[in-house]
């Protein structure tokens, strides 16, 4: 999945992230409220300064929904592109940080509902031996495509021989 603008992952694949309160990179004044109203102006740089600020914070929760840190940077990603698209239905009366946060938590659940209605088979719980499972699947369904390729052979064999019977007929009554 693309990365939103300012979203750059500064450590190594697979690890958390160091910094563990708000990034403060940026030396602006300005509140995320305000921030989101510009960028639902359509100011992208304020948004980027959002994102620079919540990125890890948001990233820290995912992970403890998901433990793989791919999955929890994917997340963090579909919650700026949730809160890019919803920023004009933000309430300013309701702290910002309660608003990102119930966002994200919602996509976090939701991420997880999803996975249980679409539930994965991993192969070692299908059989002890995932090798000969697999090459005896694999086998299985090279076969089939001979058994299919020799039965769409045979009958362009026999449609060619009645071709030839019907011309050799034609010739014989002429």
């Amino acid at each position: 999945m693309m990365r939103p603008s300012g979203f750059v992952r500064t450590e190594a694949p697979g690890t958390v992230p160091a910094v563990r309160e708000r990034d403060r990179d940026v030396n602006d004044d300005a509140s995320d409220a305000s921030l989101l109203a510009r960028s639902a102006a359509g100011e992208a740089a304020a948004f980027d300064l959002l994102v620079g600020r919540w990125k890890n914070r948001l990233f820290r929760l995912a992970l403890r929904f998901f433990r793989r840190p791919e999955d929890a940077e994917e997340i963090a990603q579909e919650v700026f592109l949730k809160v890019y698209r919803m920023a004009a239905s933000y309430r300013s009366d309701a702290p910002f940080e309660h608003w990102l946060l119930r966002i994200a938590t919602n996509t976090c659940v939701d991420r997880l509902r999803q996975r249980r209605r679409r539930r994965e088979e991993v192969l070692s719980d299908i059989t002890p031996d995932a090798g000969a499972w697999l090459d005896a699947a694999l086998a299985g369904a090279s076969q089939e495509a001979r058994q299919a390729e020799a039965a769409r052979a045979q009958a362009a064999r026999t449609r060619t021989e009645e071709i030839h019977r019907g011309a050799a007929a034609r010739r014989t009554r002429a």
